[in-house]
């Protein structure tokens, strides 16, 4: 993940919505919309996760979907972490180790809770 040639500027709020849409958009072409119900309901119900809340609890979030699915995450937290830096205009490495846990994290120190990314 760099950002080489990339000049995007946005706020807290827009990264969320981005982080909540990689999830949701990789979700659905994984499992399609009913089997992504079962999966936000089974995030709510085992640790009261709501959907929207994603962004603000990626750790519950990303434990939560290593529960559902075991070691079978891995493809998974891939997609979403290339669609995530699709989204934030960042090249994506394939062959780096960084998780989409660690991606959002990352992000998140390294811009902290500023309003701007550049």
């Amino acid at each position: 993940m760099s950002s080489e040639g990339a000049s995007t500027v946005f706020g807290r709020r827009e990264f969320d919505r981005f982080v909540l849409e990689a999830v949701d958009e990789v979700l659905m072409n994984v499992f399609g919309s009913k089997s992504v119900k079962v999966v936000y309901d089974s995030l709510d119900r085992r640790m009261g996760l709501k959907r929207q809340d994603i962004p603000s609890r990626i750790e519950d979030f990303c434990a939560g979907i290593e529960i559902l699915l075991g070691s079978n995450n891995s493809v998974l937290d891939r997609l979403m972490l290339k669609r995530l830096c699709s989204k934030l205009q960042l090249n994506y490495d394939q062959s780096s180790k960084t998780s989409f846990l660690d991606c959002v994290q990352l992000l998140r120190r390294r811009f902290g809770e500023s309003e701007v990314i550049t």
